[in-house]
């Protein structure tokens, strides 16, 4: 009898362990999509860089990089909930500058 719990403690810790891991890649695979989503969002520009985060109630924010404007630095946002996405901000650009006290 014990050789059964045994067996089905094993059982139930694999699925633990196989559920989770799933979860994950399902996770990072939405993250992908949502980067590509993004991406086509502001199409016209280019992207060298992307970051993005889940958000609450199934969506998540994507946080993009375009290539300098000589000392600008520009950036888009985008919000992605399923197919649906929506440009926070397109190609805001900024200049960071260091200040002395």
């Amino acid at each position: 009898m014990s050789r059964l719990y045994a067996v089905v403690a094993i059982g139930v810790a694999l699925g633990f362990v196989s559920i989770a891991v799933t979860e994950q890649v399902a996770a990072a695979q939405g993250l992908k999509r949502a980067e590509g989503a993004a991406r086509q969002a502001v199409a016209p520009l280019a992207v060298q860089n992307a970051v993005c985060f889940h958000r609450p109630r199934r969506r998540v924010l994507c946080l993009l990089r375009h290539p300098d404007a000589g000392a600008l630095q520009c950036r888009s946002t985008a919000l992605v909930r399923g197919r649906r996405v929506r440009v926070i901000q397109s190609n805001v650009c900024f200049e960071n500058r260091e200040v002395t006290p």
